[in-house]
């Protein structure tokens, strides 16, 4: 999903008000002339605008009297200002293009050669962007687009747009087409006993053979949103008949499908841009991506875990947005007036009206949330009773969730271990490795021996911060190493000599622990210093990113148009094994709900295949290496009593059966059988993840924070969160199986 794209600064060539005002006083013929030489000037431009046609039209006006001449002449103007604009954005475009290439070509870390083979990629994978529901091109307009297939490659290296304006063409045709189909389908009395079935992955079906097939899938879509909206209507209420319960279905998906066409047909050309600059990018590699001005402003806040805003996550549910939980200390917490479960319906900034949000994408929706510090922002509020109340806020600096510490006990056995959930590599003006470091500090002040450290969707962040980290738990030695594009490989070290925790350690992770939280895992597993225990594999994320800056220069002006985050190199463990694509595979595997799917960068089809350096030994002697055989045999004991892994399993087990059951029965019963199934997974959630008898959670807090109210609050609610947890609960007894 993309956000705003390409800010270009347009500049607009108005015509001189000082000729306006010179001619304002004399009579008609010379108010006559002065819009004659106007209209010779600018049908160039219009001409070279396509817009020829619409300028014949205009011209036929100039017989009627001197009113009209000056209506005449202010429309021409305002025409004047969009053909200015259209120029100016079809001259700068190339120019982004163009320093997208170059930027890609110079500083990437793999860059592929322009040559047939990447048109051919870019041709398909882009296609596969702007359609990937296959919902819109037919293989007629496919057809139509084909003899670009190997004319892609010139046209990057000549910053023209011969294939990207013809697609938008054939796609705007394809979103009209769709629109009317879908409306037709809803306006026919649809059968819910036929035993039609649809295909909801685009990845088993081709594009429809023409425009009677791409209005037959369309009818089936249809009826499967409708489907979908009368089995949650039926859950929510009884009392309607079918028929009321039918129609109101209908109705809804008619409303949701009229924002969804809204949407697609409000996307810029700009927007569109953006995506054929990502294709081009991601098919040297997926990792590297374009960012607007905005997604670099979210970029940073997630990679400092703080932001300004009211201090809400939201939810679009029935395309209006949710509150479904509320930041520890943020204004909306602190007011009292927000709770889980309200629904926005209008934003408002002071002296300026409300914008309705009904619709909006999350991002929009967020933007508007989001502000300078200490400023108002006004909300409508349709409260869970149903009651409509408007609110302001001011708007303050949010820190997300640092890292956190916690004893873990069990109260049967007298057992006590130490936990840290680390849930990014975050830097800024103090970073998570002081964070971790002050931690560890308290769990050694309360006799702890044993330590979970939890990554589990942690994305990675800072290598600084996690070579940091890792030098914690290790007297000294390599910890990362990298490889650049010129060849220049550099091993980072821990230097200090000094070892700020030298108790056991397991580190925890899943599929979504990336980068330099897979750089932590297997940097512990070569120096068997930790256990790794988690899902099949970690993410698979080995490469290294730098923003490079778009720009150019025009003038006297330098036009800022975003930036690159682009691959500059590769990083490896401390002994030079690779996490790209594999990831890192745990010591001791947990059921998880990626047991059977694939999951990470290996699903995608441009990620950078595995390559480890020569393989060094590396050696520490902080602590003893754990026996592991003797380890698993113990986890296994309990894990064949564990109810709660057996229904991680089975849940898991169910998300494969659904991502190959891809087939919908659009029979209503039949339907309301698959949904019923599918409805069993929070049943297993419920069993996976319920209390667990004799955990004990026991926050630790720096005396700084020991009294601040939202720290004990936050602090709380991960407390019940953490005693519902099997993973963290299993990995306890693992420690203290490493304790003896």
């Amino acid at each position: 999903m993309f956000i705003k794209a390409v800010q270009f600064q347009f500049r607009i060539k108005m015509p001189r008000k000082s000729l306006w005002g010179f001619f304002m006083p004399f009579n008609n013929h010379i108010l006559h002339l002065y819009l004659f030489f106007n209209i010779f000037y600018y049908t160039f431009i219009l001409i070279s605008n396509n817009l020829y046609s619409t300028l014949k039209s205009f011209v036929k006006l100039t017989k009627s009297n001197r009113m009209k001449s000056i209506f005449l002449l202010c429309l021409f103007t305002a025409i004047t200002c969009c053909c200015q604009f259209t120029l100016q954005q079809d001259k700068e475009a190339p120019l982004f293009l163009a320093q997208v290439v170059k930027a890609v070509q110079e500083q990437h870390l793999q860059p592929k050669v322009i040559d047939d083979v990447l048109s051919k990629e870019l041709y398909d994978f882009y296609l596969q962007q702007i359609d990937p529901n296959k919902e819109f091109l037919t293989q007629k307009d496919i057809r139509s687009l084909q003899q670009y297939e190997n004319q892609i490659d010139e046209e990057l290296s000549h910053s023209t747009f011969h294939f990207f304006n013809q697609t938008l063409k054939q796609l705007q045709k394809g979103i009209q087409k769709a629109e009317k189909y879908s409306q037709n389908a809803l306006e026919k009395d649809l059968n819910f006993s036929s035993n039609e079935q649809f295909e909801s992955n685009p990845d088993k079906l081709d594009y429809a053979a023409n425009n009677q097939a791409l209005k037959e899938r369309w009818s089936k879509k249809v009826k499967y949103i409708v489907l979908q909206e009368l089995w949650s209507i039926e859950n929510a209420s009884h009392r309607a008949s079918f028929e009321e319960q039918k129609q109101h279905a209908i109705s809804h998906a008619k409303r949701l499908l009229a924002i969804k066409f809204q949407k697609l047909k409000a996307i810029s050309k700009q927007e569109r841009l953006e995506e054929y600059t990502n294709a081009y990018l991601k098919i040297n590699d997926v990792q590297t991506e374009y960012l607007s001005r905005a997604q670099k402003e979210k970029w940073n806040e997630d990679f400092t875990r703080t932001l300004v805003g009211i201090g809400a996550q939201i939810e679009i549910i029935n395309e209006y947005p949710h509150i479904t939980e509320l930041i520890i200390g943020g204004p909306a917490w602190k007011s009292r007036q927000v709770e889980k479960g309200d629904v926005i319906l209008k934003i408002g900034e002071d002296n300026q009206p409300a914008i309705d949000v009904l619709g909006k994408s999350i991002e929009e929706v967020i933007s508007l949330l989001r502000g300078e510090k200490s400023s108002m922002v006004h909300l409508t509020l349709r409260k869970t009773n149903v009651v409509v109340e408007e609110i302001a806020l001011v708007r303050d600096q949010i820190d997300l969730d640092p890292t956190l510490c916690f004893l873990l006990e069990d109260t049967l056995q007298n057992r006590k271990i130490g936990y840290i959930r680390l849930p990014r590599f975050y830097g800024g003006n103090e970073g998570c490795a002081a964070h971790v470091l002050a931690q560890l500090e308290l769990l050694k002040a309360n006799g702890v021996k044993g330590l979970v450290l939890d990554v589990r969707n942690n994305k990675g962040g800072s290598a600084r911060e996690a070579i940091s980290i890792m030098g914690y738990f290790l007297e000294s030695g390599p910890v990362m190493q990298a490889k650049y594009r010129d060849g220049t490989h550099r091993v980072f070290e821990d230097t200090d000599g000094e070892v700020q925790y030298n108790g056991k350690l397991l580190v925890l992770t899943n599929a979504q622990s990336g980068s330099a939280s897979e750089l932590l895992a297997g940097t512990m597993q070569d120096y068997s210093r930790a256990v790794i225990v988690g899902g099949r594999a970690t993410f698979g994320k080995g490469t290294i990113q730098r923003f490079v800056d778009v720009e150019t220069v025009d003038g006297e002006d330098t036009l800022h148009l975003g930036e690159i985050k682009m691959t500059i190199g590769k990083f490896y463990t401390a002994s030079g094994r690779s996490p790209q694509y594999e990831g890192i595979h745990p010591d001791i595997v947990l059921p998880d709900n990626d047991a059977f799917v694939e999951s990470g960068e290996r699903v995608y089809k441009y990620a950078f295949p595995p390559a480890n350096l020569e393989i060094t030994k590396v050696h520490q002697s902080v602590t003893s290496s754990p026996n592991l055989e003797s380890l698993k045999s113990l986890h296994l004991q309990r894990l064949t009593l564990n109810q709660r892994f057996q229904s991680a399993t089975q849940k898991a087990q169910q998300i494969k059966d659904l991502q190959d059951n891809t087939l919908v029965d659009l029979n209503y019963e039949n339907f309301k059988l698959q949904q019923e199934k599918t409805a069993n997974y929070s049943k297993y959630s419920n069993e996976t993840f319920g209390q667990i008898e004799g955990f004990k959670v026991i926050p630790l807090l720096p005396s700084t924070l020991a009294q601040d109210s939202a720290s004990i609050l936050r602090n709380q609610r991960w407390i019940e969160t953490l005693q519902r947890d099997p993973y963290v609960y299993e990995c306890f007894w693992m420690v203290n199986d490493l304790l003896g």
